[in-house]
């Protein structure tokens, strides 16, 4: 929890993004609960509305919890008097008497990913004056009704619902933990996936900011893609992270690599053959400068054939 507090979210699902760094630096989560209201506050819906700006301060006590009518209260105690999740306007609503089949049709519309989909916003609006005779008469005040509806409103944009923000909750509270406590074989998998998108360099500077090193592509030492270092607690570059090395060929060097490796740059040309260019060139001429042979000689990859690990 203090590592997410710090905005050092690196990796970390629902959690890496600006809005949402930035936010739970501000919330500074204590509990999984924290976590889950986390991924539903930094949506459109809350965010616009106001409700997450005040659901912060009001967990930090920088604002006071306003007095409501005990239904409301009673829906949104353990949200610091908000309306946080789509649950809690079905159940409000529900109790305020509103029919099933208006339930329904109501869930449809806050479900919507924003006000245009399916006409939710006007959904939403044709039930005010229905929703207003029923707080009347359950004798809900002119504020808190105002309070209800701009609440209900807000969820025409895009909000969560409970079961989803719990889902994402867990999620990310455990890519957290292994953040936390396995952070090489963690940034190893991250950048695995990262490999050859726009991201891969962000990963990269964050590992790095960790102290954690990431050893250049070797033929002996790397996966096709980034590993975790077999000779020591680093992060070791894949073959397929090296530019002009494609994916077929840093397969070949990774499945045809016996046990014990590579012995030498003759015994690497024998075991892959020509499906790694270049190692025709080399063979009959000793040219290094050709195909993939070039590449993965300009880069150092051959290095451990020559006592060097990088």
């Amino acid at each position: 929890f203090t590592m997410i507090s710090s905005g050092n979210t690196a990796g970390v699902f629902q959690l890496e993004g600006w809005s949402a760094k930035k936010g739970v630096q501000e919330l500074k989560p204590t509990k999984l609960a924290d976590i889950i209201a986390a991924m539903a506050l930094f949506r459109k819906a809350t965010m616009e509305s106001g409700a997450t700006e005040s659901y912060i301060k009001r967990r930090h006590k920088q604002e006071r919890i306003p007095d409501r009518h005990e239904l409301l209260d009673r829906h949104t105690k353990d949200t610091y008097g908000i309306v946080v999740y789509q649950e809690q306007v079905i159940s409000i609503l529900r109790d305020l008497g509103m029919d099933p089949d208006n339930l329904t049709a109501f869930l449809k519309a806050i479900k919507a990913s924003n006000a245009a989909t399916g006409n939710a916003a006007a959904v939403i609006s044709g039930y005010r004056q229905q929703i207003l005779d029923k707080a009347e008469e359950q004798d809900v005040t002119d504020e808190d009704f105002n309070w209800l509806w701009s609440a209900i409103e807000g969820f025409a944009e895009y909000g969560f619902n409970k079961a989803h923000a719990t889902a994402y909750g867990l999620t990310a509270y455990r890519c957290a933990y292994l953040a936390r406590n396995y952070p090489i074989p963690f940034h190893a998998a991250v950048l695995a996936v990262a490999a050859g998108t726009d991201k891969e360099t962000d990963y990269v500077k964050a590992t790095r900011a960790k102290k954690i090193s990431i050893r250049r592509a070797d033929v002996n030492l790397s996966d096709v893609t980034y590993s975790v270092d077999p000779k020591g607690k680093s992060i070791r570059k894949g073959l397929l992270a090296i530019k002009g090395v494609g994916k077929v060929a840093a397969n070949h060097i990774v499945n045809k690599r016996p046990e014990g490796g590579y012995q030498s740059l003759e015994h690497f040309c024998q075991c892959v053959g020509s499906k790694v260019s270049g190692v025709k060139p080399y063979v009959e001429s000793g040219d290094t400068e050709v195909g993939n042979f070039g590449v993965l000689m300009k880069v150092g990859a051959f290095s451990s054939l020559l006592g060097d690990d990088g």
